[in-house]
């Protein structure tokens, strides 16, 4: 029976020919004989540490051959990536340090080092690129006169302080947006913040569109590498925003002008409301927000405190599923808020008490989360927020208690409307004079797409409660009568609640599934109706 074993051809590679290769003055296939790299097995004689003239030298040549796409990965890039692993070894090339800290030198080629390691990003990218392109010529479609251009820039800045360093515009831009991203979580070394000063300064000065918009930001506020001034900042995103019309930039500018900060505090309302309307037409909720207070005051426009809170309504339910996904830091809290006050005067809409109580509860809870979570400018909202709640829980005659008795558990059947209800019933035996119950365990199920269950926002006015659970517990007090075919947790997809009787139907899918009826349902604060909210720090 014949040998089934792969065969291997074995090759000797040269110190000069890795050097040749790195060039690409030949390709991978001159190297090892074949162009099938799987058969192969390559010992090399002396490894060949690459340079950056190497990498220069094998782009001039892509010029000159016009490779392709297809000719770049397989005659030469490929060379060295884990296909020929022996290959790329022997050329010596650098490995990219996990320091944290080096994420910002790594951008700048001041030496062999870093500048290697700023030319394979360049190629992962035109490998990237040239993937889908394959026929097409490398020259063509990616900028090889950037790796062109590295051996004379790191001789050109060798031996000088990083200050006195020259970049091509390319490297500034790309130093400026990393330096961006990392200061907006913590600072970075002096050296780097001026050299981020500098660069931004020069691009500016060259009308670059990615410095001006950065810059702008900057100036908008103030940071550790410009100073607050609202002018300067106004004049950059004005540029900026004359080129693109990004609704971003049009809603900073809307706070510039609203704000008055660029005009010793005067407001400017024509301005800020044409901007913010470009915001809010193109999504931007913290410009349909401000118009709708816009509109609420007559404010650069017609007072209307119908559309005010027909805006605010449009925004509610999406802003209120993220906040119950995990989006602390959203303007859910501010929304509510607006609502709830509309309802509580009657400002725009229908004057509705109860409801206004409701939002105020729901506006409450996500600003709680969010100062939990440490982010700032929620102090006079809170305080807004307190004030509507108390006015309404006098007018209401509301206490916050610890525990509720009602003959129609109304808040189970709102958190069914949200969605499907994971439902449990458990028998609890009798105690002395407290006859047996049934405790209602209800929860989110588990999505496909997610190991954890979505929490739930449960709300009980009568007692002035509302915050996110993962479990909502209820008691059915005894007597009962339950009738059920379930023995474990079921999902419910809809709930029916009989006032006349006190009995709950729950449905699955359209079929029932469990029938309740008690004297009395209590809520009671306990181990399973507490809040899930992080700890503060």
């Amino acid at each position: 029976m014949p040998d089934q074993t792969p065969k291997y051809l074995d090759v000797i590679v040269s110190q000069e020919a890795l050097g040749q290769f790195a060039r690409f003055e030949i390709t991978l296939e001159d190297l090892l004989g074949t162009r099938d790299v799987t058969r192969v097995k390559v010992m090399v004689t002396k490894p060949y540490k690459v340079t950056p003239e190497d990498i220069g030298a094998a782009a001039k040549a892509m010029i000159l051959r016009s490779t392709t796409g297809d000719e770049f990965w397989y005659d030469w890039y490929r060379g060295f990536s884990d296909d020929v692993p022996e290959v790329a070894d022997a050329l010596s090339m650098p490995e990219i340090p996990e320091d944290e800290e080096a994420e910002l030198e790594l951008l700048l080629p001041i030496d062999d080092t870093s500048c290697l390691l700023y030319c394979f990003e360049r190629l992962d990218e035109i490998a990237e690129v040239m993937e889908q392109n394959r026929d097409a010529c490398v020259k063509d479609v990616c900028p090889l006169g950037e790796l062109i251009e590295m051996a004379d820039l790191v001789r050109r800045n060798e031996g000088k302080p990083i200050a006195e360093m020259t970049f091509p515009d390319s490297i500034k831009r790309e130093f400026i947006v990393a330096a961006d991203a990392v200061l907006e979580s913590k600072p970075i070394p002096e050296e780097y913040l001026s050299l981020f000063r500098r660069f931004t300064d020069e691009l500016v000065a060259r009308d670059d569109y990615t410095a001006t918009v950065i810059k702008g930001y900057h100036l908008y506020g103030g940071s550790d590498a410009f100073a607050c001034d609202w002018g300067g900042a106004c004049a950059l995103l004005e540029r900026a925003f004359v080129k693109t019309k990004d609704p971003e930039i049009a809603n900073a500018l809307g706070y510039i002008y609203f704000s008055g900060a660029s005009n010793n505090g005067a407001p400017q309302y024509p301005k800020a409301f044409q901007l913010y309307s470009f915001g809010a037409n193109n999504g931007i909720i913290e410009s349909t927000i401000k118009l709708a207070e816009m509109y609420a005051g007559g404010l650069g426009t017609f007072r209307s405190p119908s559309t005010a809170f027909f805006m605010y309504s449009g925004l509610f339910e999406e802003l209120r599923q993220d906040f119950i996904g995990g989006d602390y830091e959203g303007k859910f809290a501010e929304v509510a808020y607006k609502m709830a006050r509309a309802l509580e005067t009657g400002n725009g809409c229908e004057r509705n008490p109860l409801l206004s109580y409701c939002l105020y509860l729901e506006a409450e809870a996500a600003v709680t989360y969010r100062e939990a979570y440490h982010f700032l400018g929620d102090g006079q909202l809170s305080g807004l927020i307190r004030d509507g709640l108390e006015a309404m829980e006098k007018e209401m005659r509301v206490r916050r208690e610890k525990s509720f008795i009602t003959p129609v558990p109304t808040m189970l059947q709102l958190l069914c409307a949200e969605g499907p209800l994971q439902i449990e019933l458990k028998k609890i035996a009798a105690k002395k004079s407290v006859p047996e119950s049934v405790r209602i365990v209800a929860k989110r199920p588990k999505s496909s797409l997610s190991s954890e269950a979505d929490p739930m926002l449960v709300l009980v006015p009568e007692i002035g409660y509302c915050t996110l659970q993962d479990a909502l517990s209820l008691t059915a007090i005894g007597p009962y009568e339950l009738i059920t075919k379930k023995t474990g947790p079921f999902t419910v997809t809809d709930i029916e609640l009989q006032e006349a009787s006190g009995a709950i139907v729950f449905y699955e899918h359209g079929e029932e599934a469990a029938y309740l009826k008690a004297s009395a349902f209590e809520f009671r604060l306990s181990k399973i109706n507490t809040p899930k909210l992080i700890s503060r720090i």
